[in-house]
């Protein structure tokens, strides 16, 4: 029996909505991103939500809900205004 390969698109990786990234946040989704050149993760360690950059995860900034990740600050700018603009590389939900 053959392999099914797929090929998923990066378009279809990237969130359209700030709804679609509250959804995987709560479905306790993990991604990584790039924005201006900077790589983010954001994980669900312990329960909470936990966003870095890179592998920088003694930096971690830790939240209890999606919207406290929202309001987490990129080079000045809140997740929420740059979530459907940045680059998604990998994504679990």
């Amino acid at each position: 029996m053959s392999e099914k390969s797929y090929n998923v698109q990066q378009e279809n990786l990237n969130f359209q909505t700030i709804s679609e990234f509250k959804w995987c946040m709560k479905a306790h989704g993990e991604l990584e991103f790039v924005w201006k050149n900077k790589s983010y993760s954001i994980t669900h360690p312990d329960g909470k939500i936990s966003i870095c950059q890179g592998d920088h995860y003694a930096e971690a900034f830790d939240a209890e809900t999606p919207d406290e990740i929202l309001d987490f600050l990129i080079d000045g700018v809140k997740l929420r205004n740059i979530i459907t603009k940045v680059t998604v590389i990998d994504r679990t939900v």
